[in-house]
């Protein structure tokens, strides 16, 4: 009998509702209950469910509170951030262009970008958008991986030369990197003269109906938001959302378990959706073809490969297409499987360590419940029952850490002037540190803003990338006393001297 990995979490407990579930299938109320019984003790944890069967919607419900403050419910409309998810998106744009003859997903990506240059020892001739798209491009950046995520302050027309100066060689094979995406994503710009978003809302989303999903945050005005959450001192807090500034094609979007619902009735029957055919027959189908081959275990899935935005993996003997997406204060399940005609999403407002599992979870209790399958049945009881252990538990682990900082001193040896001032730090970008009120400082990167807490001596922690539970950043010193440079994200920023 296969078993779960074992985790932990907690958090304070509140009362928690969930939305009527429109269970539509008799054996799925058993997963409406399961799912209710964690919500009930795992507060602030709040999730919806889409469970699908060909062209028909068998469950989609809410559960928990998506604004704890104004008690409003998570409702099958309610919009999360799907992180990584969004990979399938980018890649199924990608392959409609290439459908109508826009692009060639096997041409050398300098046809679009002549700019697109890689430093040695990388061949960047050999680099497609099919490559790219199935992380075969053999390269890798910190600086775009980590800009584009947290700070959002790397404009389109500096990617590529970014690119070249900082690339280093990786696995050809696979290797998963949210890079090849972003390149790929300005290679299809650099084509058609349109941003990615507005590539993806054209080809995939409107022709879909998707209404409650987009790649632009400040276009959702009006819609269900849920709010995401990270530690905190009393066990959690929001984490700030994801702006437009740091929404990008390996993950950037947000979507309601209704859309995610149309989505997986897409992937099963090719577009084919309640007798009308909403994109191109055939193309969805290429997009699960494998590419690449490799080896893990997540979710309990044994993974075999990846395919065009899809990862291809074994569950109990049945392959699953599946792609996870996580971040601060988000956590995406989304899978098929098509032997047996079925699709699950879950999304939570959550990434700490169990509460993240718990998408898995459910999404595992829907294949086995639809499958007859019952030898876990024990497992998942006994996983439910766990939930206000876990709760409590992480929930004290983040108050003592809280507890512990506010013990430190509040201010460092040498003063808070001594590190106000403004640092660079070449392709990684550029912050500040300045004053924050009358006492303490703040370090602004980009769209990010951390409050500095005195570490252990001159060092400092800050919650660089935000949404965790943060960590040291080290400084030296220059002969004037004041910080000459400080390390943030493993990176090397020095002060500009005016």
């Amino acid at each position: 009998m296969a078993a779960f990995p074992k985790v932990f979490a907690g958090v304070v407990l509140a009362t928690m509702t969930a939305t009527p579930a429109h269970a539509r299938h008799q054996d799925l109320r058993a997963l409406d209950r399961f799912a209710q019984s964690i919500v009930q003790q795992a507060t602030p944890l709040a999730f919806a469910v889409v469970v699908v069967r060909g062209d028909s919607v068998l469950h989609l419900a809410g559960y928990g509170l998506r604004n704890r403050e104004q008690r409003l419910p998570v409702t099958p409309q309610s919009s999360f951030y799907i992180a990584s998810s969004t990979k399938s998106f980018t890649a199924l744009t990608a392959s409609l262009l290439a459908a109508r003859g826009i692009v060639d997903l096997d041409a050398p990506v300098t046809r679009y970008a002549p700019e697109f240059r890689l430093p040695l020892p990388l061949d960047g001739s050999r680099i497609t958008l099919r490559r790219l798209l199935s992380h075969r491009g053999g390269f890798e950046s910190n600086p775009l991986s980590f800009r584009t995520a947290y700070t959002g302050d790397l404009i389109p027309d500096s990617l590529l030369a970014v690119l070249g100066r900082t690339a280093y060689p990786v696995d050809t094979a696979f290797t998963y990197t949210n890079t090849a995406y972003i390149i790929a994503a300005r290679i299809l710009e650099r084509a058609t003269g349109a941003r990615w978003q507005e590539l993806v809302g054209r080809e995939v989303l409107n022709p879909l109906g998707l209404r409650r999903t987009t790649a632009v945050p400040s276009m959702a005005t009006g819609w269900e938001l849920v709010e995401g959450y990270g530690p905190g001192p009393d066990g959690f807090r929001v984490v700030a959302p994801k702006s437009d500034h740091t929404m990008h094609a390996a993950g950037g979007m947000l979507m309601s378990a209704e859309d995610a619902g149309t989505w997986l009735r897409s992937q099963l029957a090719d577009a084919r959706i309640g007798g009308r055919q909403g994109l191109r027959a055939g193309v969805i189908d290429s997009t699960h073809r494998r590419h690449a081959v490799y080896s893990a275990t997540e979710d309990n899935i044994r993974r075999i490969g990846y395919a065009l935005g899809w990862q291809v993996g074994i569950l109990d003997g049945d392959t699953i297409y599946h792609h996870l997406g996580n971040y601060p204060g988000a956590f995406a399940h989304v899978s098929f499987m098509p032997s047996h005609n079925i699709g699950v999403a879950v999304f939570a407002n959550t990434e700490m360590p169990a509460f993240g599992q718990v998408t898995g979870i459910i999404a595992r209790r829907a294949y086995d419940l639809l499958r007859g399958r019952q030898e876990r049945e024990g497992i998942y009881a006994a996983f439910a029952d766990s939930m206000t252990h876990r709760r409590d538990r992480m929930a004290e682990i983040f108050r003592a850490d809280f507890r512990r900082r506010a013990e430190r001193p509040t201010t460092p040896p040498r003063g808070w002037n001594a590190y106000i001032g403004d640092y660079d730090g070449g392709d990684m970008g550029s912050l500040s540190i300045v004053a924050r009120g009358d006492a303490g400082a703040e370090l602004r990167y980009g769209q990010i803003r951390s409050p500095l807490d005195v570490f252990n001596g001159d060092t400092l922690r800050v919650d660089v990338p935000p949404g965790r539970n943060g960590r040291p950043m080290p400084v030296t010193f220059g002969n004037d006393g004041r910080v000459a440079s400080v390390t943030v994200a493993g990176s090397r920023f020095v002060r500009r001297y005016r």
